[in-house]
C-alpha cells in the first residue's frame, strides 16, 4: 500500500504548471468579478418566483393602461376572468355587492316606484269620480264596446294634455342623448325615433329650403303631437297626446336652456360617448307633465252614498281590528303572567289562528285564558309542545300530583329540596322511595321530620305487651282469674302487632319468658320457669298470625336485685317483643 507522500508528485514540471492555473484563477477573479457577480443575481432572479412577480407588479398599471388605448383585445381577454371573479365574489360574500350597488338602486328604484304610483293614483282617482255618474255608465259601455279597459276610457275622455317622452338628440350628429318617458311600456326603440326626428327635419330643409337656422318646431301625428325645442348644441323633442298649452314650450326652453349650461363641458368633448349626459334624465323628467279635466263641482247622491258606506265600513273594520288587537294583548299579558306557558309564536293559516308555543301540563288552560281575554276559541288552534316547568310552584304540584299526601303531611320546596314533615302511614311513606327517579327537577328529599305512624303504632303495642306481667303463686304454674282476662287483651293487641307488622314489612318474635324466684332446687325451679311461660302461651286465644312467632321460654339470666329480696315478683311471665327486621 503507498503512502500519503507517494500521491504528491515531486516533479518540478507539475509544480509549475499547478501554480500557473492558480495565478490565472486569480487573475480572472480580479478581471471578471463583478460580471460574475451580476451573472449570479441575474440567474437567481430568472429562477425566483418571488422576484419575477415583484418585476412585473412594477411595470404591470402601466402596461395594461397602455394595451388598452391601442385595442380592444385586453378587455376580451379580461372579460371572461372578471365575469368569473364578480360571480365567484357575489356567491361569497353578497352583502359587499349589495351595498356597493344600493347607493344608486335605491334612488332609482324609489323613483320608479314613485312615479308608478302617482299614475296609479291619479287614473285611479279619475276612475273613482265617473264610475257612478251618468258619464261614467257611457263611458263604461264604451269600454265594453271597443274592448278597452275603463280606466283607458276616462283618461282619453278626460286628458288635457300628457307629455309621453321626451328625447334629447345631438344636433350635429342626430344621436339620441337621453330618453324619459312617463310610462315604461310605451318605450319601444328610442334611436330610431331619434333618427327619424333628425331625418324629417333634413328632409323639410331639403324640399322646402330655406335658412339653415330655420327648425321645425312640431309635427302631429293622430293624436300626439311632437314639440321641437332648438339649442346651440342639441335640440329637445317631447311627445304629446292631447293639446299642450303654450306655457309647456316655456318648460322646454328651459330645461334646454338649463341642460346645455349643466353639460356645457360634456357637448365641447362629445365623441358619441352617451353615457356622458345619463345624469340629465331629472332635468327631463320635469317635462313629463299632465293636466286632466276638472271634475263636476256637484257630485251625483250615489256618490256620496257610496262614500259613507265606504267610510262606515272602513270605521266598522277599524273599531273591529281595534277590539281583536286589544283582546289579543290581554291574552298575551295573561299568558306572560300565567307560569309554565310560554307563546313564541301566532300565526293565521287558513282561517284559522296557530298559537304555538310550549306548555306544562300542571299549567292553566290556554283555552279558559283565551276566553278570558274574549276570543273566540273556536277559531284558535293550540300547538304547545309539552315540557316540565322547573321551577318550585311547578315541583311541588307535580310532587303533590304524585304522592297525594294525606292532610297530616306538609310538602315544601325549597329550589331543588323536597322537605316533607307531619305524620303518614307507611304505605303512604313508601311512595316517596319512587317519587326522585319521576321528578325532573327534584334532587334531594328530606324526610327527618316525617312521622311513620304505623311505625309509631308498632312501638307503642309492642311497650304495652313488653309491660304486661303474669304472676303466679310459690311453687305453682296455674294462672290466677285476673290473669286469664289480661290474656284476652294482650292476644288482640299481638293479633295487631301481626297486621302492622305485616305492613310494615318485617317479622316479629314474641317470646313468652318465664321467670321464678331462688327458692328450691335449680332443676324445680327451671319446670316452673318453662310450665309458667308454657301456660300463658296455651291461654293466649291466638288466630294465626303471618309475620309473627310466639314461642314460650324460660329466662334465666334476668333476676334483678329486687327480684331477690322480694321472690313474690320473680314468680311471673312476661313478654319480649323482637323484630327480625327482614323483607319479603
Amino acid at each position: 500500500m503507498a503512502s500519503p507522500s507517494d500521491s504528491i508528485s515531486t516533479d518540478p514540471k507539475t509544480k509549475a504548471s499547478i501554480s500557473e492555473i492558480e495565478a490565472l484563477n486569480q487573475l480572472r477573479n480580479i478581471l471578471l468579478a463583478p460580471e460574475q457577480t451580476q451573472l449570479e443575481q441575474l440567474r437567481n432572479r430568472l429562477d425566483d418566483p418571488a422576484l419575477q412577480a415583484k418585476d412585473v407588479s412594477r411595470v404591470l398599471p402601466d402596461a395594461i393602461l397602455l394595451r388598452s388605448k391601442q385595442d380592444t383585445q385586453l378587455a376580451s381577454s379580461l372579460s371572461p376572468i372578471l365575469t368569473e371573479v364578480l360571480i365567484l365574489s357575489i356567491k361569497k360574500s353578497p352583502r359587499i355587492i349589495v351595498d356597493a350597488i344600493s347607493p344608486i338602486m335605491a334612488p332609482a328604484i324609489r323613483k320608479a316606484i314613485f312615479s308608478a304610483l302617482q299614475g296609479m293614483v291619479q287614473s285611479l282617482n279619475q276612475t273613482l269620480e265617473h264610475s257612478v255618474s251618468w258619464k261614467g255608465l257611457q263611458w263604461r259601455m264604451e269600454s265594453l264596446r271597443t274592448g278597452k279597459p275603463f280606466a283607458e276610457i276616462v283618461l282619453l275622455h278626460t286628458l288635457k294634455f300628457r307629455v309621453e317622452q321626451v328625447f334629447l338628440i345631438h344636433r350635429e350628429t342626430g344621436l339620441l342623448l337621453q330618453h324619459v318617458a312617463a310610462d315604461i311600456g310605451a318605450i319601444q326603440d328610442e334611436e330610431v325615433v331619434s333618427g327619424m326626428l333628425t331625418a324629417i327635419q333634413d328632409f323639410v330643409h331639403d324640399s322646402f329650403g330655406g335658412k339653415h337656422s330655420d327648425s321645425l318646431e312640431s309635427l302631429r301625428v293622430g293624436e300626439l303631437t311632437v314639440w321641437i325645442e332648438q339649442g346651440s348644441n342639441a335640440l329637445l323633442a317631447g311627445v304629446v297626446r292631447g293639446t299642450p298649452p303654450h306655457e309647456l314650450r316655456e318648460v322646454f326652453q328651459q330645461v334646454l336652456e338649463s341642460v346645455h349650461v349643466i353639460f356645457s363641458d360634456a357637448f365641447e368633448s362629445f365623441n358619441g360617448n352617451q353615457s356622458l349626459f345619463e345624469k340629465t334624465r331629472p332635468q327631463l323628467e320635469e317635462c313629463l307633465q299632465a293636466q286632466f279635466e276638472g271634475g263636476s263641482s256637484k257630485p251625483s247622491p250615489f256618490l256620496w252614498g257610496l262614500s259613507v258606506v265606504i267610510c262606515a265600513g272602513l270605521l266598522l273594520w277599524g273599531g273591529w281590528t281595534y277590539i281583536d288587537h286589544q283582546r289579543w294583548t290581554t291574552f298575551r299579558q295573561l299568558v306572560t303572567q300565567e307560569a309554565g306557558i310560554s307563546v313564541t309564536s301566532i300565526d293565521d293559516q287558513e282561517g284559522k289562528t296557530i298559537v304555538n308555543g310550549l306548555r306544562d301540563p300542571l299549567s292553566a288552560d290556554p283555552t279558559v285564558l283565551a276566553e278570558q281575554a274574549g276570543l273566540d276559541t273556536e277559531s284558535i288552534q293550540f300547538e304547545l309542545e309539552p315540557y316540565f316547568a322547573l321551577s318550585p310552584h311547578f315541583l311541588e304540584m307535580r310532587v303533590r300530583s304524585r304522592l297525594q299526601p294525606p292532610e297530616s303531611v306538609d310538602l315544601k320546596v325549597e329550589n331543588t329540596r323536597l322537605i316533607i314533615s307531619g305524620q303518614a302511614s307507611h304505605q303512604w311513606i313508601s311512595r316517596i322511595d319512587r317519587l326522585q327517579p319521576i321528578t325532573p327537577g327534584l334532587t334531594e328529599i328530606v324526610t327527618k321530620h316525617l312521622i311513620d305512624t304505623n311505625v309509631a303504632q308498632f312501638e307503642a303495642l309492642r311497650e304495652e305487651i313488653e309491660q304486661q306481667n303474669f304472676n303466679f303463686a310459690k311453687g305453682s304454674a296455674q294462672l290466677s282469674q285476673v290473669s286469664q282476662d289480661d290474656l284476652l287483651a294482650i292476644s288482640k293487641k299481638v293479633q295487631e302487632l301481626d297486621i302492622l307488622a305485616e305492613g310494615l314489612g318485617q317479622k316479629v318474635r314474641v317470646e313468652i319468658q318465664g321467670q321464678s324466684s331462688r327458692e328450691g332446687s335449680q332443676s324445680r325451679n327451671k319446670q316452673l320457669r318453662l310450665a309458667r311461660s308454657q301456660a300463658v302461651w296455651k291461654a293466649l286465644s291466638l288466630e294465626p298470625l303471618t309475620r309473627t312467632d310466639v314461642i314460650p321460654v324460660e329466662l334465666v339470666n334476668d333476676v334483678s336485685g329486687k327480684v331477690i329480696n322480694d321472690p313474690a315478683l320473680a314468680r311471673r311471665v312476661s313478654m319480649k317483643v323482637f323484630i327480625k327486621n327482614s323483607r319479603e
